[in-house]
């Protein structure tokens, strides 16, 4: 029996029209690094659902959705942040097997976190006799 691993998020996206056509667009071209493979229904004028599922082998990085919102919120001008979190999933635990992230867009720039990254950097401080808490 072979084992996965996969990532994966499912996310509702709210912008004007306008926005939402630009976004589309975006979401319908292929990327030329192959970063994104994504899915997506526009369920109604101003609100796209997106969706991902990705073995984890295969290419892929969940902030591209991020940056591509980002870019949407600069280009027209949009105030509200948004955020998306995304989860890896196996078919058995396995030692650090657990992985997820998040981003938030707020006026064109993200803010983004990956567990695997911050635990190593709060494992770093500590062993380095620095102070390491959640907030950091």
């Amino acid at each position: 029996m072979s084992s996965f691993s996969m990532w994966q998020f499912c996310t509702e996206i709210k912008a004007p029209v306008a926005a939402l056509d630009w976004l589309e667009k975006e979401l319908s071209t292929p990327p030329e690094d192959g970063d994104l493979i994504c899915h997506f229904s526009r369920e109604t004028a101003d609100t796209i659902r997106v969706w991902v599922a990705v073995e984890e082998q295969e290419d892929g990085d969940p902030f591209v959705l991020a940056r591509l919102v980002a870019d949407m919120q600069k280009l027209f001008d949009l105030k509200d942040p948004w955020c998306i979190t995304w989860a890896v999933v196996h078919d058995r635990p396995r030692v650090d097997g657990f992985r997820g992230g998040a981003a938030v867009c707020y006026r064109g720039e993200v803010t983004q976190i990956d567990t695997q990254d911050w635990a190593r950097d709060i494992i770093e401080k500590l062993q380095d006799g620095g102070h390491a808490s959640c907030d950091e």
